[in-house]
């Protein structure tokens, strides 16, 4: 009975591992652990929480006035005077609904910032994926590359031996193996380093990714289709749109706040055994105070909508540089595939080799301008990729 239990605890833990493993093996997944464990994150939740706080705290009235006075009257038959006073100041009835208006726009106004800084995360760490696909895929065609070295130094280190080769051809596929071999391994240390950049993202926990196929994307619509998509859901043009509001809603206090303030309460006053009690009254002159706070306010409105003006035309700019840049990417890449689909692969270069079609100088050529052509495609193949991700981040 206890070996069956162990048997059922282990085939839990590994079933658990696989399910772990298997949860980190998609782009989607690893962007939703980075959104839940990234510390950058957190801190700003905890900050737009705090903020949101702080924005409550002016909106309501202030404390109230106790005021008591006990004053001993000299010579000793002058009695004792005393006073109490229990007052209320508040400013203008209106400004309190403006104020909470400022308050719940500057709330909204938070959610923007928390948008736009979880935009630019994402975006990292899905562009570390691409990368790490990236490397990937240049991992496998350098070990299959390796491989065909490692076969073709042993090839012509055969025939050297038959006296059918030369020690300048045997050099030069040694130096080829040598290459490859130093390029993958500085490749490994790249993924090696990619992978605890996105460990970091993922606030230290450690993201196992190991995907070598981008992952598949809906067709692009036109530009005009896009912009007002992307547009829509820049947290960065809305923030400034709700600068606006803001502003305005602050014109609103401002003009409230040069308005009379007032101040009510009770008042107690007794001496020489006589007493007086009843309410109080005041109101201040709106004078000094806040004079220019609405011309102040005025020019926050004017500096917020060239702002919007602003970010408007940069969005749109550089949006349509991605999209241009997307799609001459996405022409490049349908000519290399074409081009690279009719060169002749590495099988075909050392068949013609061995039968003697082409010489070890033009083998090595040929192989090179193959190999070249190949490593130029994949950049360009990542580089297509990042700018996709980049346009679309909006989706994110």
């Amino acid at each position: 009975m206890k070996k069956y239990r162990f048997f059922i605890i282990l085939l839990t833990i590994i079933f658990g591992l696989n399910r772990k493993v298997e949860a980190q093996n998609t782009v989607e997944e690893v962007l939703g652990a980075v959104e839940q464990n990234n510390p950058t994150l957190q801190a700003r939740r905890q900050y737009v929480e705090a903020q949101a706080l702080s924005f409550k705290t002016d909106i309501y009235l202030p404390n109230p006035m106790l005021a008591f006075e006990y004053l001993p009257g000299t010579p000793a038959e002058a009695g004792t005077q005393k006073d109490l006073t229990i007052s209320q100041a508040f400013d203008f009835p209106t400004t309190y609904f403006r104020k909470k208006d400022l308050a719940e726009a500057q709330i909204n106004q938070l959610s923007f910032v928390l948008d736009s800084l979880r935009q630019q995360v994402l975006l990292e760490a899905k562009q570390l994926c691409l990368n790490l696909i990236y490397a990937r895929k240049r991992q496998a065609v350098f070990n299959q590359r390796l491989s065909n070295a490692k076969r073709l130094v042993q090839d012509y280190e055969r025939r050297l031996a038959e006296g059918n080769a030369n020690i300048l051809e045997v050099n030069k596929a040694k130096l080829l193996r040598l290459n490859l071999n130093n390029d993958l391994a500085l490749l490994e240390s790249q993924i090696v380093q990619l992978t605890e950049q996105l460990t970091a993202l993922n606030g230290g926990e450690e993201m196992l990714f190991t995907v070598t196929s981008y992952p598949e994307m809906d067709d692009i619509p036109e530009f005009e289709v896009l912009e007002p998509l992307t547009e829509a859901n820049d947290p960065t043009l809305n923030y400034f749109e709700q600068q606006q509001e803001i502003s305005q809603e602050q014109l609103s206090v401002n003009r409230a706040l040069v308005l009379p303030s007032f101040q009510a309460g009770y008042r107690y006053q007794a001496i020489l055994g006589q007493q007086y009690n009843g309410f109080m009254a005041g109101v201040s002159i709106p004078l000094w105070e806040d004079k220019n706070k609405v011309k102040l306010a005025q020019a926050q409105i004017n500096w917020s909508n060239q702002a919007v003006t602003r970010e408007r035309t940069e969005h749109l700019y550089t949006n349509r540089r991605l999209y241009e840049k997307q799609q001459t990417l996405q022409n490049t890449l349908q000519e290399y595939e074409g081009l690279l689909s009719g060169l002749n692969n590495t099988a075909l270069l050392e068949k013609a080799l061995r039968l003697g079609e082409i010489s070890s100088i033009e083998f090595f050529m040929e192989i090179m301008y193959f190999y070249e052509g190949e490593d130029k495609y994949l950049s360009l193949e990542n580089e297509y990729q990042q700018t996709v991700a980049e346009l679309l981040k909006y989706q994110l």
